[in-house]
């Protein structure tokens, strides 16, 4: 679809026409496996609606892994990476429907702290950032990374409502 720079990923949903459609798959990889690393992220992201709580933007999963997602059932956008989400509280930015283009960066220092920015305010800091490449119980998982999904959340993946811009990740 029309992006906010040139074309986007649109998704419709978990509850869309149909289930798993849409997301892009990224194979894990050394680029996307960040157990014991630092992490940058940036996306635009445009709403077009909420169908299921904690749509993901992007994700490696749950437990030690990383994930950006909506949180719970909010208009406001989560992060979590090895540790607690951030925030920890349906407070921030909304990225409600209706609310256009956000900008959302997230820094993840391991073993320092991670950060998350909308539209460039500090929505939350979290200490001690620690990603795993593992589920936080020492069981090893390796799942894709995906955009416009989660691969650990079952058959709908809370899959986005809306579209994905210019994603990024930095070590």
């Amino acid at each position: 679809a029309e992006g906010l720079f040139g074309d986007a990923i649109e998704q419709d949903g978990a509850s869309g026409r149909a289930q798993n459609n849409g997301h892009v798959r990224v194979p894990s990889s050394a680029d996307t496996l960040r157990g014991g690393l630092s992490l940058s992220i940036s996306a635009w992201v445009e709403t077009a609606g909420f169908d299921t709580t904690w749509q993901t933007l992007l994700a490696h999963g749950e437990g030690g892994q990383y994930r950006l997602a909506r949180r719970d059932n909010s208009n406001f956008v989560a992060y979590t990476g090895g540790a607690v989400d951030i925030p920890q509280s349906n407070t921030g930015v909304s990225i409600g429907p209706g609310t256009g283009w956000h900008h959302i960066v997230v820094i993840s220092e391991h073993g320092v702290s991670s950060r998350i920015w909308v539209d460039g305010t500090l929505v939350a800091t979290s200490p001690g950032a620690a990603m795993l490449n593992n589920d936080g119980n020492n069981n090893p998982t390796n799942p894709d990374f995906n955009i416009g999904a989660n691969p650990q959340t079952g058959g709908q993946n809370r899959e986005w409502f809306g579209k994905i811009d210019d994603v990024a990740t930095w070590d």
